[in-house]
């Protein structure tokens, strides 16, 4: 499960990035946003991915505005996701159970 977080967050952290490039970046310098640089949009993407939003970098044509949408959609999938795997984890199996239960009697 982490193998498959790991790799989602990495390739949705560059394929995002790039389409906020392309779509952003020819109004980079008219919006003051500078798109044009890869590390600009990944650190976007990064920010919206964990909903936080700083607000300092943020998309301005409807089509970046739309890809900001599904990378937030996305981003609850994947922490999510990521939530599920840890308390599944953390989880006792039915052997684990027994054995604390008895062990917890016992002392």
């Amino acid at each position: 499960p982490f193998t498959f977080i790991s790799a989602a967050l990495f390739i949705t952290i560059v394929l995002f990035g790039y389409q906020l490039k392309i779509f952003e970046g020819p109004l980079s310098d008219v919006s003051n946003q500078n798109f044009h640089l890869m590390s600009n949009c990944m650190w976007n993407v990064i920010i919206t991915l964990t909903t936080t939003g700083f607000g300092e970098i943020y998309p301005k044509s409807l089509f970046g505005r739309f890809i900001g949408l599904i990378i937030c959609f996305w981003g609850t999938f994947v922490v999510s996701s990521f939530v599920v795997t840890v308390n599944n984890m953390l989880t006792f199996s039915s052997s684990e159970e027994k054995s604390y239960t008895l062990f917890r009697d016992f002392a």
